[in-house]
């Protein structure tokens, strides 16, 4: 690691530069779209995440415009929620001040391969099986 150009994460931990830019460059394990390869490999803290690296710029910045677009998408379909759904990101609440993390772990994303437009595609507990 010390031989080798390096990123530092949030969380104080280091990783090649080069394993780094493959972790964006493989993307999500699958057609829902994830963020959780964006975080750090050993702990798995996102923090802010190393896309702001500059090392790493050009290879994030499709997940930059993704995790961005998703954003949207989440507080939209927040919006849409009923009111004791909503009430979980309000002070006191579960997610207190924490929409989109509500929004990521409540419901499931994909981009369209048409149109590449992000969109919901329903609650995460609707695939419980």
């Amino acid at each position: 690691l010390q031989r080798s150009p390096a990123v530092q994460y949030s969380c104080g931990h280091r990783c090649h530069a080069k394993c780094a830019r493959e972790s964006l460059s493989r993307g999500c394990p699958g057609p829902e779209l994830t963020f959780s390869h964006l975080g750090c490999p050993l702990c798995g803290a996102a923090g802010e995440l190393p896309l702001q690296n500059p090392a790493l710029a050009a290879a994030a910045e499709r997940w930059v415009a993704l995790w961005e677009a998703t954003r949207r998408c989440g507080r939209a379909q927040l919006r849409a929620a009923p009111a004791e759904e909503r009430a979980k990101v309000e002070p006191g609440g579960e997610y207190d001040g924490r929409p989109v993390e509500y929004a990521l772990a409540t419901y499931t994303f994909f981009e369209c391969a048409e149109c590449a437009d992000i969109f919901c595609g329903g609650a995460r507990r609707c695939g419980v099986g």
